[in-house]
């Protein structure tokens, strides 16, 4: 590899907030245990949530796929 003045970039991320919910039911951790059963593969994604939006927007390209 032939050497240059460009210098190596390195991509950092940390997880750095906690969110602590007491749900009144069980009902959406056992929706997500039964689509991870059919599909035992999901992504942890950045997003940005807005107030006049039902969904928040997606950050692409950042993402930590779990299997």
């Amino acid at each position: 590899m032939p050497k240059s003045d460009k210098k190596e970039c390195i991509l950092f991320q940390s997880v750095n907030r906690l969110h602590t919910m007491e749900a009144e039911s069980h009902k959406n951790v056992d929706m997500f245990l039964n689509e991870l059963m059919r599909y035992p593969v999901f992504q942890l994604m950045c997003a940005v949530a807005k107030s006049d939006k039902n969904m928040p927007d997606l950050i692409q390209g950042v993402a930590i796929m779990k299997r």
